[in-house]
């Protein structure tokens, strides 16, 4: 049990993330790629997009505590502030 959760990188509207034609438009596969690769340096793992506009799925589980959750989106706040 658990949740997913996707990250649209370069998706500036909210309204997009259910328009997949305007979401393939928008998305920023560089920055995707930058972020997966600093996540991984930080001991995460998200899924690479490859070349293709396809934001990857994440997620998490009832194994994860909540200072796991909080720990995660510290080390996340990093990287965005990292791959800006």
């Amino acid at each position: 049990m658990g949740a997913r959760f996707g990250i649209y990188f370069g998706v500036e509207n909210p309204e997009d993330d259910f328009n997949w034609r305007t979401t393939q438009q928008s998305y920023n596969v560089p920055m995707a790629r930058a972020f997966v690769k600093k996540a991984l340096e930080n001991g995460m793992y998200f899924v690479d997009p490859g070349n293709g506009p396809v934001p990857p799925h994440c997620g998490f589980s009832t194994q994860h505590s909540d200072e796991d959750i909080s720990e995660a989106l510290n080390r996340m706040d990093k990287i965005f502030a990292q791959i800006k």
